[in-house]
Protein backbone atom coordinates (compact mmCIF):
# COMPACT_ATOMS: atom_id res chain seq x y z
CA UNK A 1 0.00 0.00 0.00
CA UNK A 2 1.20 3.71 -0.90
CA UNK A 3 0.60 6.45 1.53
CA UNK A 4 -1.21 9.05 0.16
CA UNK A 5 1.39 11.23 0.25
CA UNK A 6 3.82 9.02 -1.83
CA UNK A 7 1.10 8.43 -4.53
CA UNK A 8 2.47 9.50 -8.23
CA UNK A 9 -0.48 10.25 -10.67
CA UNK A 10 -1.22 11.47 -13.52
CA UNK A 11 -3.17 14.70 -14.40
CA UNK A 12 -6.09 15.52 -16.93
CA UNK A 13 -4.94 19.00 -17.31
CA UNK A 14 -1.26 17.94 -17.68
CA UNK A 15 0.47 17.40 -21.17
CA UNK A 16 1.24 14.60 -22.05
CA UNK A 17 4.61 15.14 -21.71
CA UNK A 18 4.56 16.29 -18.66
CA UNK A 19 2.67 12.96 -17.73
CA UNK A 20 4.75 10.32 -19.18
CA UNK A 21 8.17 11.97 -17.43
CA UNK A 22 5.90 11.39 -14.27
CA UNK A 23 5.00 7.78 -15.15
CA UNK A 24 8.66 7.12 -16.29
CA UNK A 25 10.15 8.10 -13.39
CA UNK A 26 7.81 6.82 -11.02
CA UNK A 27 8.44 3.18 -12.37
CA UNK A 28 5.23 1.67 -12.43
CA UNK A 29 2.59 0.20 -14.90
CA UNK A 30 -0.87 1.83 -13.61
CA UNK A 31 -1.17 5.11 -12.25
CA UNK A 32 -3.87 7.23 -11.30
CA UNK A 33 -5.35 9.19 -13.21
CA UNK A 34 -6.44 12.73 -10.82
CA UNK A 35 -8.43 15.75 -11.98
CA UNK A 36 -7.13 19.20 -9.84
CA UNK A 37 -5.98 16.93 -6.75
CA UNK A 38 -4.83 13.59 -5.79
CA UNK A 39 -8.19 13.61 -4.13
CA UNK A 40 -9.91 13.74 -7.38
CA UNK A 41 -9.26 9.88 -8.57
CA UNK A 42 -10.77 9.50 -12.21
CA UNK A 43 -9.37 6.45 -13.22
CA UNK A 44 -6.71 4.19 -13.37
CA UNK A 45 -4.30 4.73 -16.39
CA UNK A 46 -1.40 2.39 -17.85
CA UNK A 47 1.61 3.45 -19.41
CA UNK A 48 0.81 1.79 -22.20
CA UNK A 49 -2.12 4.03 -22.69
CA UNK A 50 -0.20 7.31 -21.85
CA UNK A 51 2.25 6.06 -24.53
CA UNK A 52 -0.90 5.47 -27.09
CA UNK A 53 -1.71 8.87 -26.77
CA UNK A 54 1.62 10.47 -26.98
CA UNK A 55 1.34 8.88 -30.69
CA UNK A 56 -1.38 11.05 -31.05
CA UNK A 57 -0.33 14.71 -33.22
CA UNK A 58 -2.72 16.80 -30.58
CA UNK A 59 -3.59 14.83 -27.84
CA UNK A 60 -6.61 15.49 -26.03
CA UNK A 61 -7.21 15.48 -22.35
CA UNK A 62 -10.57 13.26 -22.92
CA UNK A 63 -8.91 10.51 -25.00
CA UNK A 64 -6.82 9.81 -21.63
CA UNK A 65 -10.00 10.20 -19.97
CA UNK A 66 -11.67 7.32 -21.90
CA UNK A 67 -8.89 4.80 -21.46
CA UNK A 68 -8.74 5.27 -17.76
CA UNK A 69 -10.12 1.83 -15.88
CA UNK A 70 -12.54 2.84 -12.99
CA UNK A 71 -10.22 2.19 -9.81
CA UNK A 72 -11.61 -0.77 -6.96
CA UNK A 73 -12.28 1.06 -3.87
CA UNK A 74 -12.24 -0.99 -1.08
CA UNK A 75 -12.36 0.22 3.13
CA UNK A 76 -9.53 0.93 5.07
CA UNK A 77 -10.91 -1.85 7.39
CA UNK A 78 -10.93 -4.41 5.02
CA UNK A 79 -8.56 -7.78 5.27
CA UNK A 80 -5.83 -8.28 3.30
CA UNK A 81 -6.96 -11.76 2.58
CA UNK A 82 -10.38 -10.33 1.51
CA UNK A 83 -9.22 -7.96 -0.61
CA UNK A 84 -6.83 -10.98 -2.29
CA UNK A 85 -9.81 -13.15 -3.23
CA UNK A 86 -11.17 -10.21 -4.99
CA UNK A 87 -8.13 -9.47 -6.79
CA UNK A 88 -8.50 -13.05 -8.04
CA UNK A 89 -12.09 -13.05 -9.22
CA UNK A 90 -12.39 -9.28 -10.83
CA UNK A 91 -8.31 -9.77 -12.71
CA UNK A 92 -8.02 -6.56 -10.85
CA UNK A 93 -4.51 -5.79 -9.45
CA UNK A 94 -5.01 -1.98 -8.33
CA UNK A 95 -7.15 -0.79 -5.51
CA UNK A 96 -7.73 2.88 -4.15
CA UNK A 97 -8.33 2.21 -0.61
CA UNK A 98 -11.03 4.85 1.19
CA UNK A 99 -9.90 6.09 4.89
CA UNK A 100 -13.21 7.76 6.70
CA UNK A 101 -12.55 10.61 4.78
CA UNK A 102 -13.48 9.12 1.72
Amino acid sequence: MTPRRDIRSVKLTASIEENLRVAIESRRSLLPLVGENVEEILGVVSIYDLFECAKLRHPDPERLRSLAVVPHSVPGSASALRLLDEFLVSHNHFAIVLDEYG
